[in-house]
């Protein structure tokens, strides 16, 4: 007997539990076959989410002592990681591994919810390894398993209520975690007709929680600058026409443009492919598909990782578009192992080419113990700029300002850019970490690197140059006494 043929609702608890228990045991494996692919790559993030999170923990946070547009979800919830495994690139893969799963797990049971066990199934199983292999970003699957959640809380029997509350509180997570979720939610606000009230007063419970803590420590003012003011303006930093934009999303998509175009097919004929769907669930799952491209529009998508919330409801898609063009179980199985291959070969060459660093341990051990060897006090600084960041966790050592991630000190980022480097080196950090060569980023001013050599020129003296394992090398500066 296969899987599908036993996903009835009708099927004992207990046989239904052992089921469930079953497909995620798969759904770990599988995750970590993919984590595993990967041991050892930094993501151009990393660093500075680690170090984010490792600053709250220490009673600084986020805004106040670490600028960003993101908002603070993902940071808590990697902060209560850190509490308990430290802050290491392995923290964060256990984090981004545990959420792959478990939102796999909610696109399986929604399958069932739907009346299609096998489109479930199979997005199960996709979602990790697009999420894995093509967004690649630490912050996308928090978000992906609150969105995911909200729609099978949404998509479960009951009193609608009671479906309302978990889903509107789902979707508030999510927002915590990214502002445009709210697109995400628009679908279930719609669904949810009866009780929209009880759904959007839920999904403000999150936000709102957050918008206390930060008033109660004194951070209200950057906390609502960075993750409103300054989110809103973010997408215009490089602005772009609606056909650009267009362009370069058909363009990250290639890898997968099998999976978009089944995924085209179950949109436009999602209610007529799933008849046994609760009522409205079929053009609300079509919904959440066309909502996740308007948030890429939303944000000038540019690079891989952004195609990070439009993979669930995706998945999604085409697993019922395979459902609806296979008629028997075996052959939709077959179809649904077929497309899974297909995807993870389309997948696979991507994510060798995806901005990542090996862990070069011995590079990053030997600048560690050339700062050590200088018997840095708790209270120094330390501006890491580029592949150094990771030397902040791991010396805990703060950065001078809250203005520390590469990308914000060189581009013409709202609210930050190389006035902000200025100040970083203004503040006097005693230490500083540079690569040989600037690090490129696409939205790069030619000022800024010069700005920085400046600095270390008039201020400082090198103390250790350590090879890195990619070619060229580390260097080491500390700040002349006066």
């Amino acid at each position: 007997m296969t899987i599908s043929a036993t996903l009835d609702n009708d099927v004992p608890a207990r046989r239904s539990a052992r089921l469930g228990g079953f497909v995620l045991a798969l759904l770990l494996a599988w995750v970590a076959l993919w984590k595993a692919s990967a041991r050892g790559l930094w993501g151009p993030d990393d660093a500075y989410f680690l170090e984010t999170s490792h600053l709250w923990l220490a009673g600084a946070p986020p805004y106040a002592h670490a600028f960003d547009v993101k908002p603070p979800g993902f940071y808590a919830l990697l902060a209560g990681f850190e509490a308990v495994f430290g802050p290491s690139l392995m923290t964060l893969t256990l984090l981004s591994g545990a959420c792959e799963a478990a939102t796999g797990f909610c696109l399986w049971r929604i399958g069932v919810r739907l009346g299609a066990p096998v489109a479930g199934l199979f997005a199960a199983f996709v979602y990790p390894l697009l999420s894995h292999g093509l967004a690649a970003n630490g912050g996308y699957p928090p978000l992906a398993l609150a969105t995911a959640a909200a729609y099978l809380a949404a998509f479960s029997p009951g009193r609608p209520w009671a479906r309302a509350i978990p889903a509107g509180l789902a979707m508030g997570c999510a927002a915590t975690i990214k502002q445009t979720a709210v697109f995400e939610a628009l679908p279930l606000f719609w669904l949810l007709a009866g009780q929209r009230r009880a759904f959007a007063l839920a999904a403000a419970a999150p936000p709102l929680a957050f918008a206390v803590y930060f008033a109660a420590r004194g951070a209200f003012a950057p906390f609502f600058a960075d993750v409103v003011a300054l989110a809103i303006r973010r997408p215009g930093m490089q602005p772009e026409s609606l056909a650009a934009i267009g362009v370069h999303i058909l363009h990250l998509a290639w890898p997968i443009w099998p999976l978009a175009a089944l995924a085209v097919f179950g949109a436009f004929c999602a209610r007529r492919i799933l008849p046994l769907a609760p009522e409205g669930a079929a053009t609300a799952l079509a919904l959440w598909g066309l909502a996740a491209l308007v948030e890429l529009l939303s944000q000038q998508a540019r690079w891989l990782n952004y195609l990070g919330p439009t993979f669930a409801p995706q998945a999604l898609l085409a697993g019922a578009a395979i459902t609806a063009l296979c008629r028997d179980i075996r052959s939709k199985h077959l179809a649904a192992l077929g497309l899974l291959i297909v995807t993870a070969m389309g997948v696979w060459p991507f994510r060798a080419q995806r901005a990542f660093r090996p862990d070069d341990a011995p590079a990053i051990a030997a600048a560690a113990a050339a700062i050590r060897a200088r018997d840095p006090r708790p209270d120094d600084r330390l501006l890491a700029l580029g592949p150094g960041g990771q030397l902040n966790t791991r010396l805990d050592l703060a950065p001078p300002t809250p203005y520390f991630h590469w990308m914000h000190l060189v581009c013409d980022f709202p609210g930050a850019g190389p006035q902000r480097l200025r100040e970083a080196f203004a503040a006097a950090p005693r230490f500083v970490t540079i690569p040989e060569e600037s690090p490129q980023v696409y939205c790069q001013d030619p000022t800024a690197w010069p700005v920085a050599l400046a600095a270390l020129a008039r201020d400082y003296r090198r103390i250790a140059e350590i090879p890195e394992g990619q070619g060229g090398t580390l260097q080491i500066y500390e700040r002349r006494p006066r």
